[in-house]
């Protein structure tokens, strides 16, 4: 079963909630390493994003949900 790996950056360079940024990247892949793309949104925006890869998003005090799918057409939610 593949899993999809969600990494918020913000972990990675800092709490964006200091510099009140608005923006907030999110590094998506799938576990296996499968190529895709997902839709994601909140309340603020919808984004798409290919994966492996790097998407900017607003931020939002809504869930951010996607829907992710394979090149395999192997669908996958998350909310």
């Amino acid at each position: 079963m593949k899993k999809l790996i969600f990494i918020p950056l913000l972990f990675l360079f800092g709490c964006a909630t200091i510099t009140n940024d608005p923006m907030v990247q999110v590094s998506l892949s799938f576990s296996d390493g499968s190529s895709g793309q997902c839709q994601l949104d909140n309340k603020r925006g919808a984004w798409t994003a290919n994966l492996p890869g790097t998407v900017t998003v607003r931020r939002s005090d809504d869930a951010l949900k996607f829907r992710c799918q394979t090149d395999d057409k192997d669908r996958k939610s998350v909310v």
